[in-house]
């Protein structure tokens, strides 16, 4: 957690503290495992059941309220050593909705803290994900505090990553690129899509990492943006596109790549593939520090527009990762941040048609002191297979 960071934005908004309550903001304040990608799944818990919280506060170390049997959990794997427990109680309700055996235990222990710390008329940011329920207690017994939606303030402390944030999603990188490798040598005419996206995560488990997304899509296939893996055996002439990621102590990665069975593409979709690619590269060459996000998206889109594609669009060109596969800063026309040292982000110029198929090119992007460094080094160009 990038601390200093976070106090100095803290200040500047006129925050007293913050809560934090989804796993991915659990995990990014305390070290707490209680993230969907987390590789310890023990404390994987829905949001209204045995619930975590951290609190932010400018003058005290990050305090993290969790359910007395996960102590052995925080005590391993959590790096503020700031608990505070509780225990169950009977089921009941808070206004309407029904509360489970640890909910009104934790909203009453978070309470307590916010008492502790003088912050019972203060404005403390909240997550838009916080349960209903939750807040309203809060609110209820803070009727003086001022609870503020806070989701910016969260996203723009986690944009810029420590040391070891950065290694993590190394780590997870090279994971990535080496799954990916491993599922392009197991395609062959006849293989199903399900068998490729196998090989995948099959890789990553036996070598310590986890899968986030899997989209592994072939042939006809291949243009539908959301999909899952079929029974589908692919052709000679399928385009086989890989939109991937891989999970590594919390922390995300996402690229893409194009193979193609057989080995060759349609002269119009050569075409497009290269146009894509090439844009992305351009885009990946304008980073530097102090730079608009903007101007990436302008460069990327541009490329493609003025190469005879003259109705592309984007919404936008690449996203932060981290705790989540995709975060802010998202690069983009209509996001006003400047890339920073140590931002870690994906640069991707994708495109999704039904009759050339789908096609994308995305890496992992750090942003140095003077430029950029790729994270991600498997070829760009189209990957024979089969």
């Amino acid at each position: 957690m990038n601390i200093q960071r976070a106090k100095q934005l803290l200040s500047r908004d006129g925050f007293d503290g913050l809560l934090a309550s989804s796993p991915e903001n659990v995990l990014y304040f305390t070290g707490f495992p209680a993230t969907l990608h987390a590789r310890n799944r023990i404390f994987f818990l829905l949001k209204n059941e045995s619930p975590v919280v951290a609190l932010l506060t400018p003058d005290r170390p990050v305090q993290v309220v969790f359910k007395k049997s996960g102590l052995a959990v925080a005590e391993r794997f959590a790096f503020t050593k700031a608990f505070t427990t509780y225990t169950s109680q009977d089921a009941g309700f808070v206004g309407d909705v029904e509360t489970t055996v640890s909910g009104m235990a934790c909203i009453k222990t978070v309470g307590d803290l916010l008492v502790e710390d003088s912050l019972s008329r203060g404005k403390i940011g909240i997550e838009e994900s916080m349960p209903a329920f939750f807040l309203d207690a809060l609110r209820g017994r803070f009727p003086d505090a001022k609870f503020t939606y806070g989701s910016k303030l969260f996203s723009e402390i986690r944009m810029v990553k420590m040391p070891e944030e950065i290694g993590r999603l190394r780590r997870a990188t090279m994971m990535c690129e080496e799954a990916l490798g491993s599922a392009l040598v197991s395609i062959r005419e006849g293989v199903t899509e399900t068998q490729i996206q196998t090989a995948f995560k099959q890789y990553l488990v036996s070598n310590g990492g986890d899968w986030t997304n899997t989209k592994v899509a072939a042939g006809p296939l291949s243009h539908v943006f959301s999909h899952q893996g079929t029974d589908y055996p692919v052709k000679k002439g399928d385009i086989v596109l890989f939109n991937v990621g891989a999970s590594y102590g919390g922390y995300a990665c996402d690229i893409a790549r194009v193979a193609v069975v057989g080995g060759r593409l349609t002269p119009e979709a050569q075409r497009m593939f290269e146009t894509l690619r090439d844009a992305q590269r351009a885009a990946v060459k304008k980073v530097r520090p102090g730079l608009p996000v903007s101007d990436v998206f302008k460069v990327a889109v541009d490329h493609v527009q003025n190469t005879g594609y003259a109705n592309y669009s984007r919404d936008f060109v690449g996203h932060g990762v981290g705790v989540e596969l995709h975060e802010e800063p998202f690069l983009s026309d209509r996001r006003s941040w400047r890339f920073e040292p140590n931002m870690v982000f994906t640069v991707e110029v994708p495109n999704y048609d039904a009759k050339l198929g789908g096609f994308n090119t995305e890496d992992m992007i750090l942003t140095t002191s003077e430029g950029y460094e790729e994270l991600s080094t498997l070829s760009r160009d189209l990957h024979p297979v089969g």
